[in-house]
C-alpha cells in the first residue's frame, strides 16, 4: 500500500492464475524465511525493496485439482524504489489501485484474503468485509 492507500497489483500471465490481478509474490525457496521470500519476490517482480512490513493474513487457496496453496500475505509499511515490471514473462501490466477500485478478476489468494476477517487495509479499523463490498 502506498501513502494514498493504493495497492500495487500485477496482471499475471504464463502461470497459475493467468489473466488475474495479484500483489507481487511467489514461492518459498528451500529453507527460505517467509519475509525473506517477500523481499526477494518483490524485488524480482517489481523492483521494489521492502524495508518494513507486517503479516496480514494466511489463506488456504485451492484453485483446481492440481493447485493447492497456503498463502502468507504481508503488507509493506516502508519500501524503496519505483515499481516497474521485472519479469515480463510473468506479468504484463502493473499499477497502483485504490482499495475501492481494485482491478478484476483478482487472483484467488487475493480474493480469499479480502473475504476473510482481516483488518481493513484502508485504515478504518473495521474488518475488510464490514468496510467494503466485493
Amino acid at each position: 500500500m502506498d501513502r494514498d492507500g493504493r495497492a500495487l497489483m500485477m496482471l499475471r500471465q504464463g502461470s497459475s492464475g493467468a489473466g488475474s490481478w495479484a500483489c507481487p509474490g511467489g514461492k518459498l525457496e528451500m529453507a527460505e524465511e517467509i519475509l525473506d521470500c517477500a523481499i526477494r519476490e518483490t524485488k524480482e517482480e517489481v523492483d521494489i525493496r521492502f524495508k518494513r512490513f507486517e503479516y496480514i493474513g494466511v489463506t488456504n487457496d485451492i484453485s483446481d485439482a492440481d493447485n493447492h496453496w497456503l498463502t502468507v500475505h504481508v503488507k509493506a509499511l516502508e519500501w524503496a524504489g519505483n515499481a516497474k515490471i521485472g519479469e515480463p514473462q510473468k506479468c504484463s501490466q502493473i499499477g497502483w489501485y485504490g482499495i475501492h477500485n481494485l482491478p478484476t478478476p483478482l487472483f484467488l489468494p487475493q480474493q480469499n484474503l479480502l473475504k476473510s476477517d482481516i483488518q481493513c487495509l484502508c485504515g478504518s479499523g473495521k474488518s475488510f468485509k464490514d468496510c467494503h463490498v466485493l
